[in-house]
């Protein structure tokens, strides 16, 4: 079984989960977003040193801007929008 087939199968299982037991309750969807806000901030200087070496010409402040604070800002907003 090749990566893309055993990906498939994994997401394929995913779906099929979220079909039998329907949506996570908000107070969990929340939790884990303000989990993946906490982590982006915690690692957010090793986020932006590994895109800077990705694409070798861009600086660790546009990746910490576009980024790291990009992505917690719509995070925040998705949290938000969670009633």
């Amino acid at each position: 079984m090749t990566d893309f087939d055993r990906m498939k199968e994994i997401l394929e299982k995913q779906k099929q989960k979220h079909i039998n037991d329907g949506p996570l309750p908000v107070s969990i969807r929340k939790d884990w977003i303000d989990r993946c806000i906490s982590s982006l901030i915690k690692y957010q200087n090793e986020i932006a040193d590994t895109i800077s070496e990705d694409f070798g010409h861009r600086s660790k402040e546009s990746s910490l801007l576009s980024d790291v604070a990009g992505s917690i800002t719509s995070l925040k907003n998705g949290k938000r929008k969670h009633r």
